[in-house]
C-alpha cells in the first residue's frame, strides 16, 4: 500500500515530498502470508432476448442458361460376347468406339447477386449478477528472497472458501535502496483451499437444433451364421398310434364261407411284443341269411378281445366283454348281421395280445353262409389301429 494512502488513512496532512533517497539494498522478502478465501460467486444474470433477424433481401436474377451444345455422334456399339454357361462368366466382347463428345456450350451470365438485407438489431445483453462482496484481505507477511524454484507440491484439495479476512495496515516504505542481486526463488508455500464455488447462474434457453445430417449407407448385412444342430425329437405323445391304417376301398367276397385276408387291414408284430389293437369297421352284405363275418389271425400270443356289432338275429346287439387268448394265433369267427339291401352297418373291436414269435396281425372276413351270389362286403373307411406297449 502506498505510504500516501496511509497518510489519508491517519487523517495526516501530506507535506512536501522529499528528494529521492538512494535505493538501499532489497530487504529480506518474508514468506507470503496465507491467502484468503474467496468470496461467493454473484448469481449470473438472466440471458437477454435474441433480437430479431433481419430481413433477408431478394435474390438476384439468375442469368440465361447458355444454349447446350449438340450431342456428339454415339459410336456403334460393340457385338456382346455370348454368355457362358452358369457359373463362369462367358468373355465379354469388345466395346465399340465411343463417339467424339460434342461441344459444351457457353456458360450463360450469372446474374448479379442480390441485396443482403441489412442485419437485425442485437438484442440487449442481460443484466449481469451483482459481484459477492470480496472478504478482508489477510496481513502480508514480510517478502522473502526470492529463492530457487522449487518443485510444486502437492496441490491440497478444494476446500470451501472462507471470507477474506481484513488487510492489516502496511507499514511505512523505507527508502528504496538499490537493487540487489535476485535471490533464490523460496520454495512455493502450500496452497490454500480453494473456496466455496458460487452458485450456477440460470441457464440460458436452448438453442434451435440443426437439421439432421445425412444418414449413412447401410452397412453390408453379415454373412449367417451356422445352423445350429438339430434337437433331440421329443418322445412320442400319449394318444399316438403306432400303426394306422384306413381302408381306401370296399372289398367284397362272393360265396365263400372262408375267411379271407384283408387287402389292407394288417401290421407287422416282432416276437416278444405287447401290442393294443382297435378295429372300427364298416360292412354290408347282399342277403339277409348270408350275413357276415370276421375274425383275426396273428403269431402266437396270450391276451384277451372284447367286442360290440349288429347280431345275426335282427336289431339285437352282438356283445363281448372279454375272451381269454391262451397259446393261440386266432380268434373265433364273429358272425355279424346283415339285411338284403346292402345297408352299411357297424362293428368295434379291441384286441391286447403279447407275442411270442414274429407275425403278422391280419383281419379277415367272409360270408357266414355261402351261397350263389351272395356277396359280404368289408367297406371304405373301415379303420385299423395299433399301438405297441413294449
Amino acid at each position: 500500500m502506498a505510504s500516501w494512502l496511509l497518510s489519508i488513512l491517519a487523517g495526516a496532512t501530506e507535506g512536501t515530498t522529499g528528494a529521492k533517497g538512494a535505493t538501499g539494498s532489497q530487504g529480506v522478502a518474508g514468506p507470503a502470508g496465507a491467502q484468503g478465501p474467496t468470496g461467493a460467486k454473484g448469481a449470473t444474470g438472466a440471458k437477454g432476448s435474441t433480437g430479431a433477424k433481419g430481413v433477408t433481401g431478394a435474390k438476384g436474377t439468375t442469368g440465361v442458361k447458355g444454349a447446350t451444345g449438340s450431342k456428339g455422334v454415339t459410336g456403334s456399339k460393340g457385338v456382346t460376347g455370348s454368355k457362358g454357361a452358369t457359373g463362369a462368366k462367358g468373355t465379354t466382347g469388345a466395346k465399340g468406339t465411343t463417339g467424339a463428345k460434342g461441344t459444351t456450350g457457353s456458360k450463360g451470365v450469372t446474374g448479379s447477386k442480390g441485396v443482403t438485407g441489412s442485419k437485425g438489431v442485437t438484442g440487449a445483453k442481460g443484466v449481469t449478477g451483482a459481484q459477492g462482496v470480496a472478504g478482508p484481505a489477510g496481513a502480508q507477511g514480510p517478502t522473502g528472497l526470492k529463492g530457487v524454484t522449487g518443485s510444486k507440491g502437492v496441490t491440497g484439495g478444494k476446500g470451501a472458501t472462507g471470507t477474506q479476512g481484513p488487510a492489516g495496515a502496511k507499514g511505512p516504505t523505507g527508502t528504496k535502496g538499490a537493487t540487489g542481486a535476485k535471490g533464490v526463488t523460496g520454495t512455493k508455500g502450500t496452497t490454500g483451499s480453494k473456496g466455496a464455488t458460487g452458485s450456477k447462474g440460470t441457464t440460458g434457453s436452448k438453442g434451435v437444433t440443426g437439421s439432421k445430417g445425412v444418414t449413412g449407407a447401410k452397412g453390408a448385412t453379415g454373412s449367417k451364421g451356422a445352423t445350429g444342430a438339430k434337437g433331440a425329437t421329443g418322445a412320442q405323445g400319449v394318444n399316438a398310434w403306432d400303426v394306422l391304417v384306413k381302408k381306401s376301398a370296399d372289398q367284397v367276397v362272393t360265396n365263400n364261407a372262408t375267411l379271407q385276408n384283408d387287402s389292407q387291414l394288417s401290421f407287422a408284430a416282432g416276437a416278444n411284443e405287447t401290442w393294443y389293437v382297435e378295429l372300427l369297421l364298416s360292412y354290408s352284405g347282399n342277403n339277409v341269411n348270408g350275413d357276415y363275418k370276421c375274425g383275426f389271425t396273428f403269431p402266437s400270443s396270450t391276451g384277451w378281445v372284447s367286442y360290440v356289432g349288429d347280431s345275426t338275429t335282427a336289431d339285437v346287439i352282438n356283445l363281448s366283454t372279454g375272451i381269454r387268448i391262451s397259446a393261440a394265433a386266432s380268434i373265433t369267427a364273429i358272425a355279424l348281421g346283415t339285411d338284403g339291401a346292402d345297408t352299411p352297418r357297424t362293428f368295434s373291436l379291441q384286441l391286447m395280445i403279447r407275442t411270442t414269435a414274429a407275425g403278422t396281425v391280419q383281419f379277415q372276413f367272409a360270408n357266414n353262409a355261402a351261397a350263389a351270389s351272395r356277396t359280404s362286403t368289408t367297406r371304405a373307411g373301415s379303420t385299423l389301429m395299433a399301438r405297441k406297449l413294449g
